[in-house]
């Protein structure tokens, strides 16, 4: 559930509310019929989320949901996860973090890799840019590089050592 999170920036309920069935192998392809604007979104599966998926799903073909509770007919409730999430926090040491921060931070390594505001919105299911740049956040060293690539192509002098006054 983590890892679907943290690189696809889905939210808690909709990694909870996944059936078997929302999986499409073939295609590489994940169905999201549960989301909070009751959108469906399709999302493809990049490699690490395919290859896991893979596996886990042959370990539970015999449940509904993908990620099935100790009682099959239910969703593992969100106390049970945010337990277990925040007890693996504690250990490393790590505070100020819920699980929806994972969102947060698909959100914002999709930013820095180049996606596009549509392409964000699209992802994470948002239907306005408002919500999608409470979501994208970027890092100082993103910044800082983003930053020194722009003043790099600028003919300024002391810039290189090409350049003229």
């Amino acid at each position: 559930m983590v890892l679907m999170a943290a690189s696809l920036g889905l939210r808690y309920g909709e990694i909870a509310a996944l059936k078997q069935k929302n999986l499409d192998f073939e295609h590489r392809l994940i169905t999201l019929e549960v989301t909070k604007n009751h959108d469906v979104r399709v999302l493809p599966m990049p490699d690490q989320i395919y290859n896991f998926l893979k596996g886990w799903n042959a370990s539970n073909q015999n449940e509904d949901y993908v990620f099935p509770s100790k009682n099959p007919s239910r969703l593992p409730t969100y106390t049970m996860i945010r337990k277990a999430f925040q007890s693996v926090l504690k250990s490393l040491n790590i505070k100020d973090i819920v699980f929806h921060s994972l969102r947060h931070t698909a959100a914002s390594h999709l930013a820095m890799s180049g996606a596009t505001q549509g392409e964000l919105m699209e992802v994470l299911g948002h239907r306005s840019p408002v919500m999608t740049r409470r979501y994208a956040h970027f890092n100082k060293a993103h910044l800082a590089k983003l930053l020194q690539k722009t003043n790099n192509n600028l003919n300024i002098p002391g810039n290189n050592e090409n350049s003229t006054a």
